[in-house]
């Protein structure tokens, strides 16, 4: 297949594939005119390079994933002796890396809410009309939450023409409706 049914089926783009490929983790033919081609197989490699990457990986973590990435990958890597030079010797410092990650995240996230604590969903807000635009409705004198208001805020955005919400879901968030599209109903 060439590259871009490879990406067309495995959600990436070609400049991934071209990456991947000068990172030594795809392998690709030519055709007599020059152009990329790969096998079936392929298609499972990229799938499993792309979800080692949502774990976290980076593409110098993958190499070390080599053997597994033409097969399924396991849903747990068992340790073994022998696979200290490989996925097991690039865990540990990606855990600790996440672990910094998170610690710096959490201390930006409760500085943030020490200053501005009605961020919180639990925190009762009252907006004034004014604060709301002229909409007004059920909302009118009503002393609600964080959360209370995005449902208005999304109710808001609707009546203005924005045809596309769909639901986005955040890690560590509940999924919300959110506009990802700033189209008009109209066109």
């Amino acid at each position: 297949m060439l590259i871009g049914e490879l990406a067309a089926r495995t959600g990436t783009t070609t400049r991934a594939l071209r990456f991947y490929e000068e990172r030594g983790l795809l392998v690709s033919g030519r055709t007599s005119a020059g152009y990329r081609t790969f096998e079936e197989d392929a298609v499972r490699r990229v799938r499993n390079i792309r979800e080692l990457l949502w774990l976290g990986f980076t593409l110098d973590d993958v190499l070390a994933f080599l053997p597994y990435l033409d097969h399924e990958v396991p849903e747990v890597f068992p340790y073994e002796p022998r696979c200290v030079t490989g996925y097991a010797r690039v865990g540990p410092p990606r855990v600790a890396e996440l672990n910094r990650r998170i610690a710096a995240l959490t201390e930006l996230r409760d500085r943030l809410l020490t200053r501005m604590p009605w961020l919180t969903d639990d925190v009762p807000c009252s907006r004034t009309r004014a604060e709301r635009g002229s909409r007004g409705g059920a909302m009118d004198g009503h002393i609600g939450t964080m959360a209370d208001i995005r449902t208005e805020a999304v109710a808001d955005i609707r009546a203005e023409g924005v045809a596309d919400i769909r639901t986005e879901v955040v890690p560590g968030n509940r999924a919300e409706k959110v506009p990802l599209r700033y189209r008009s109903a109209a066109g």
